[in-house]
């Protein structure tokens, strides 16, 4: 019988503020930018709270990660390039971020995204990127600066 320890997901549709950090990282020459739906969302990431494993969330990541580009590739039929994700710094320090090799790209503006709109509530997050590919710049639409 298999023991649940986590729980990991991504999803298509990423934060406004996400191409407003890439725009700004683009110009320091650490990330190019890539059209929106080649970049994937981990909305939901957690470690259930009687599990007390050693580095289990850096793993569990590092393992998604691994296989999130064809996952995506066999699910809506074209790979992602970037992952991004979102840590709220009131109740998370972004730890098992940093250990999975994440990089910690900015600051949102304190919005949040409900149905087609953007609603400002004064939270901001601290925004992670990990780049799935290391020849990022040279995949098909990804702009070449």
């Amino acid at each position: 019988m298999p023991i649940f320890t986590s729980c990991n997901g991504y999803y298509r549709d990423i934060h406004k503020d996400t191409a407003t950090i890439l725009l700004v990282l683009y110009n320091t020459m650490l990330f190019v930018v890539a059209p929106l739906h080649l970049i994937a969302n981990n909305v939901r990431f957690l470690i259930l709270p009687w599990v007390k494993i050693k580095h289990l969330a850096s793993r569990v990541l590092s393992l998604a990660l691994r296989r999130l580009s064809d996952d995506w590739n066999t699910v809506y039929g074209h790979p992602v390039y970037l992952a991004e994700t979102f840590v709220d710094t009131a109740r998370f320090k972004g730890t098992c971020y940093q250990a999975a090799n994440w990089i910690r790209a900015g600051k949102t503006k304190g919005s949040a995204k409900r149905g087609n709109r953007y609603l400002y509530h004064d939270q901001p997050k601290d925004l992670y990127l990990y780049p799935l590919q290391k020849n990022f710049r040279r995949f098909p639409g990804c702009d070449q600066g």
